[in-house]
């Protein structure tokens, strides 16, 4: 074609434009750079064969691909064969991001040798290109880790299945290349499970489902130190070290191994228990003998000899003959009788056997100075009257408990929030239990569990080796039914057996005993002592008999217990030194801090009535019982007790009495002193207020110093 040109537009199936320019030189040029295919179809006769064309020039050196300069579009689908690639020719930076996929790629075209190092990275591999069909036909260990870049595939540019289990070497998969919270089925074997993350490691069962941890022998379960402190075995025998809710299971079962089916906590017997089926019945109760003839008629009559009176107990009503009581004189005494009177007479000139207050400090001092004493030095002070008791054992030293001290008893190392959740080990350390799972299940009579607390508070009401009760038999000379310490059932009493009880010096009466005159007179049995005698016409209201002797009077007075008046323990803000403190001036006497003070201790204010406490009984005998301490210094502290009358809607001033009073000498600050008031003539009514008031003795100034007392009010 003589300078001419002919331009031809093909359309291809990816859409790009090829011009062909056909020129003298013969050459056909395209652009882009593609190398068309372009077949030709006769439709015509054939023509004859042209002579040979020339040869044409050498063509000069072909053009470089540049970087990033073959994209997606360039290629066409199946058209990179393993043949038309040379080797090492493909490099990474050849290559658009995403432009190799997986249809531009016949099945095994691209070899390991034909990469060139380092050129595939996962910026160049379109997402999901690299499919398991791809993997396969790979040379095996063509994709080697070097040839990947870092952290280079993720999900996004793998396609589904397409990494399966050989393709993964052994070992390689971790903790960190497997996703949050997976999901994996089917059975998972661990060698040595470790929970990771903050407490508490949490293992969950399936959801509305069972947790089941199966072993093919024993669970152990171990502490801290890798101890074992419970196992269970495969027969469901759980074996613990320590305690199961502070119980011992081991004491707890061998005390329930000597228990017997069905044991009830022991019940006494019941002498007046009728119903058979109670276990306080006793079976076979004797019948006790009743002497019926307890009427006497009492006479003094003369003894035998000389030396002897006799008290007649002369039978009356259905009884029959006459008992005698023998008085007999004893060394030291003579015995006479006027009617009804019957007399001991002393005839030992010196009968003085009272003892001064000195004479007998001096007994007991020489009793208890130079004795025996562990941990205490016990001195008497003859001058002042006094026993001093002075601990010698000061050591109140204590090591911390653990190992230090060989884990005995100790001091226990301070605790602080931190330590939620932990418990105190014996070697003194604060620790975290192993297993926070704690939840067991109830015993039953199948299933082995821990113990209600039903079973626990009837467990610790059964005495060891208690059984099924028994009801007691009174003829049992063995055995459960058997009665201990029986008492032993006198026949029917005879006068015959009063007699002998009289002449044995016992007088027993079942009724009342009626004197016929004002002294009951006694015989002093070691002989020294003078004959005595109860006046019984001056029996007084405090429930006192007077028994004359060869010195005077003594009293008999019944162990009478005291009743309390009031009862306080309070701080005193004594301000005013040498004022008298009543009580709160709003709260009164029982209050913790006392605050109203006045000169006076013989008026007060009837504003100020309810700081007194008000007396329930009618007595003369007043003791006050308190301890004092001073917190501020060593100024002495006096206690008064007064009295007064109620003022019953009077606004008048009501007039105190002063009744005792203790100056507590104050040694030393913030230690306790006693101070003791005893009235033996209060004449005290029911109903009158009672005080009790503190004051500092001191002549300084003003200052507020703080006073500790408490004490107790009682009348006997």
């Amino acid at each position: 074609m003589g300078n001419t040109s002919v331009n031809i537009t093909l359309q291809s199936k990816s859409d790009p434009t090829i011009n062909i320019q056909t020129i003298d030189g013969g050459s056909v040029n395209s652009s882009p750079n593609f190398i068309p295919t372009i077949n030709f179809v006769a439709t015509g006769p054939v023509g004859a064969q042209g002579s040979q064309g020339l040869q044409g020039a050498d063509g000069s050196g072909g053009s470089t691909l540049t970087d990033n300069s073959v994209e997606t579009s360039h290629i066409i689908n199946s058209a990179v064969t393993g043949s038309k690639i040379a080797n090492h020719t493909i490099s990474a930076s050849k290559l658009l991001s995403s432009s190799v996929s997986t249809i531009k790629l016949q099945n095994s075209s691209v070899t390991t040798e034909k990469l060139a190092d380092n050129s595939v990275t996962a910026a160049k591999i379109a997402n999901g290109a690299i499919t398991n069909e791809l993997i396969d036909v790979f040379a095996d260990f063509a994709i080697k880790k070097e040839k990947i870049e870092y952290l280079g595939l993720d999900a996004s540019v793998i396609a589904l299945d397409a990494i399966i289990t050989s393709k993964i070497k052994d070992r390689n998969v971790t903790g960190q290349k497997i996703c949050s919270d997976p999901d994996l089925d089917g059975e998972v074997k661990a060698h040595n499970l470790k929970l990771k993350g903050s407490s508490p490691g949490t293992l969950t069962g399936p959801d509305s489902d069972a947790l089941q941890i199966k072993s093919n022998t024993t669970i152990d379960f171990l502490n801290t130190t890798g101890t074992t402190i419970a196992s269970l075995d495969q027969s469901g025998n759980l074996t613990v070290s320590g305690t199961v809710d502070n119980r011992n299971i081991s004491t707890d079962g061998s005390k329930l191994d000597t228990i017997s089916n069905n044991a009830q906590p022991n019940v006494k017997s019941n002498w007046n228990e009728t119903d058979s089926n109670s276990d306080a019945f006793i079976q076979n109760k004797p019948t006790i003998p009743v002497n019926t003839d307890t009427t006497y008629n009492i006479q003094c009559v003369d003894g035998d000899n000389s030396n002897e009176q006799k008290i007649r107990l002369a039978a009356s009503g259905s009884g029959s003959g006459d008992d005698d009581v023998v008085l007999e004189a004893g060394t030291g005494l003579s015995i006479s009788r006027s009617g009804d009177k019957i007399t001991f007479t002393n005839t030992v000139v010196d009968t003085d056997t009272v003892l001064t207050a000195e004479q007998v400090q001096d007994i007991v001092g020489a009793m208890i100075d130079g004795g025996t004493e562990t941990n205490i030095s016990v001195t008497y002070d003859d001058a002042s009257g006094k026993l001093n008791f002075v601990s010698t054992d000061t050591n109140t030293t204590y090591s911390v408990m653990g190992p230090g001290n060989s884990y005995a008893a100790g001091l226990v190392p301070e605790g602080d929030s931190s330590h939620t959740g932990q418990f105190l080990r014996k070697d003194g350390a604060w620790v975290t239990p192993p297993d926070t799972n704690t939840t067991y299940v109830e015993a039953t009579s199948q299933y082995m569990g821990l113990m209600s607390s039903a079973h626990h508070d009837k467990l610790d009401g059964i005495a060891e080796g208690a059984e099924v009760n028994v009801n007691a038999d009174w003829n049992a000379t063995s055995g459960d039914a058997q009665i201990l310490n029986k008492p032993t059932i006198p026949a029917a009493y005879t006068d015959a057996d009063a007699v002998s009880a009289v002449e044995a010096g016992t007088i027993e009466l079942a009724n009342d005993l009626t004197v016929n005159s004002n002294f009951i007179y006694l015989k002093d049995q070691s002989g020294s002592g003078a004959a005595s005698r109860f006046n019984t016409a001056t029996l007084t209201a405090n429930r006192t008999l007077t028994m004359p002797d060869a010195t005077g009077t003594l009293a008999l007075t019944s162990n009478i217990t005291p009743t309390v008046i009031g009862q306080f323990s309070t701080r005193v803000s004594s301000y005013w030194s040498g004022r008298y403190y009543y009580g709160h001036a709003s709260y009164g006497w029982n209050y913790f801090g006392w605050n109203y003070a006045t000169t006076s201790k013989s008026t007060l204010d009837d504003r100020y009535v309810h700081m007194g406490m008000v007396s329930p009984m009618a007595t003369d005998n007043v003791k006050v019982r308190a301890t004092v301490r001073n917190d501020s210094n060593t100024e002495d502290v006096q206690l008064c007790l007064l009295k007064g009358p109620r003022p019953n809607g009077s606004s008048s001033n009501i007039s105190l009495t002063e009744l005792g009073s203790v100056t507590v000498t104050i040694s030393t600050v913030d230690l306790h002193y006693n101070g003791d008031i005893d009235v033996t003539d209060a004449n005290l009514a029911v109903g009158d207020l009672v005080f009790l008031v503190v004051r500092r003795i001191s002549t300084a100034a003003n200052a507020t110093k703080y006073i500790q007392v408490s004490a107790t009010i009682y009348g006997e």
